[in-house]
């Protein structure tokens, strides 16, 4: 089982990237294993994790949060992430969705 993402920057596709590891950190900094360059979002904005096959999701304090759908993660807080029709919203202009392949 892989994970796909698909990186959305102000409505245009970004990046494509399949998870490979345990834990990625999505950001803007040097240290984020996913860059995405735009201000509106932290230097490591957010943490994906896979557990047991299942993703789970930690906001890591940034200033304009993270949401699944319309509902704001809890900063700091590892959160399981079992809705793939519900886009991640980090900041106003980064979006991003969740496949499961085989």
């Amino acid at each position: 089982m892989k994970f796909r993402l698909d990186i959305i920057l102000d409505g245009k596709m970004l990046n494509r990237i399949y998870l490979q590891k345990t834990d990625t950190i999505i950001g803007r900094g040097s240290n984020a294993d996913i860059k995405v360059v735009t201000e509106n979002i932290g230097r490591q904005h957010l943490k994906i994790s896979i557990i047991k096959k299942q993703l789970y999701l930690t906001d890591l304090g940034s200033v304009n949060g993270t949401k699944v759908g319309d509902t704001p993660l809890t900063p700091n807080e590892r959160t399981i992430y079992d809705t793939y029709f519900l886009p991640i919203k980090l900041g106003e202009t980064v979006s991003i969705t969740v496949t499961e392949e085989q």
